[in-house]
């Protein structure tokens, strides 16, 4: 799952360069906020970032 935010990594044969989780990735970093992946086959993926909330 990991290499999934590594740069140029595509892991279907989809157009595109592979770059898109890698600054998603980047950008929550830099918001120091975790960011979730889970997986099903035949169901897709979901990606979960986390927020404070605000008051």
């Amino acid at each position: 799952m990991q290499r999934l935010f590594e740069a140029f990594t595509r892991v279907t044969q989809r157009d595109g360069l592979g770059i898109d989780l890698f600054i998603v990735r980047q950008g929550i970093r830099m918001l120091g906020r975790p960011i979730e992946v889970s997986s099903a086959a035949c169901r897709g993926s979901r990606f979960s970032i986390f927020a404070s909330r605000a008051e």
